[in-house]
């Protein structure tokens, strides 16, 4: 006769089969206590539960739950792990502590609602994008055409916005290069007042230039008065000539009348 404490047993193992979304049957002989701990650890950071049971007992648990087919995974030395949100968690922390830790715990099947999934089922399922992924993948697809739809409506508005805002930008650049030109042509215009100022400069130079030479006659008039000197004896000799002419004019006149 099973005593009460069996009995509670197989409610709490019944409770467990009921509520997970998934039932994974492994078997963990030749796992260490350190390997064991560190599995349970592992699993419990996940949200699922991971119980030794004794065969008896989860196959009385079984019959009297929502998922009879739990049974079929149920032999040898058993060790269920009950998945109560994503079943793809489970199989995806268990196949990972496997492979990591190059673990000897072996996965023999599982329980996903009213299926019965092999270790082939396990691994493949573990190997599929979570259930986030997924959403977000389908988001995406949700969302690529009204993204698309909204692109094609405002790319006229951008592109008015790009334009705009290069003529913005290119507008400080036509303003230098119009000052630019405004210089170079009021640069000419100018340059005729500076020459200008140069000759007016010049010509108010040039008398306290010329007033040197007006002491060179001062300086010349030695030579001024050896001309005079000499153009004295010019005409001392025109006068001795003319006195020299009168009086051979008289020698002549008295002769005549002699």
């Amino acid at each position: 006769m099973p005593t009460q404490q069996n009995l509670d047993r197989v409610d709490a193992i019944r409770d467990w089969i009921d509520r997970c979304t998934i039932a994974i049957s492994t078997d963990y002989t030749g796992l260490s206590v350190a390997d064991m701990t560190s599995l349970r650890k592992a699993l419990r950071a996940s949200g699922i539960e991971y119980r030794v049971i004794k065969n008896t007992l989860a196959l009385l648990a079984a019959d009297g739950s929502t998922k009879p087919d739990v049974k079929q995974i149920v032999e040898g030395p058993t060790a269920l792990a009950f998945g109560y949100d994503d079943p793809l968690v489970a199989a995806k922390v268990l196949t990972d502590f496997v492979r990591v830790n190059r673990s000897v715990l072996k996965v023999r099947g599982g329980v996903m609602g009213e299926r019965v999934l092999t270790a082939q089922n396990i691994a493949a399922l573990a190997a599929l994008p979570s259930k986030e992924q997924l959403l977000a993948r389908l988001l995406r697809q949700l969302n690529a055409p009204m993204t698309g739809l909204v692109y094609v409506l405002s790319a006229p508005i951008a592109g008015l916005a790009r334009v705009l805002r290069r003529h913005a930008e290119s507008m400080p650049q036509a303003e230098a290069s119009v000052e630019a030109e405004t210089t170079a042509e009021e640069a000419p215009s100018q340059q005729p007042v500076t020459e200008d100022l140069v000759t007016d400069e010049a010509t108010e130079e040039v008398p306290a230039e010329d007033s040197a030479p007006t002491e060179e006659p001062e300086k010349q008039t030695p030579a001024s008065e050896e001309a005079s000197a000499e153009a004295e004896p010019v005409e001392a000799t025109a006068e001795d000539a003319e006195a020299s002419t009168e009086e051979s004019t008289t020698d002549s006149e008295e002769e005549t009348k002699s």
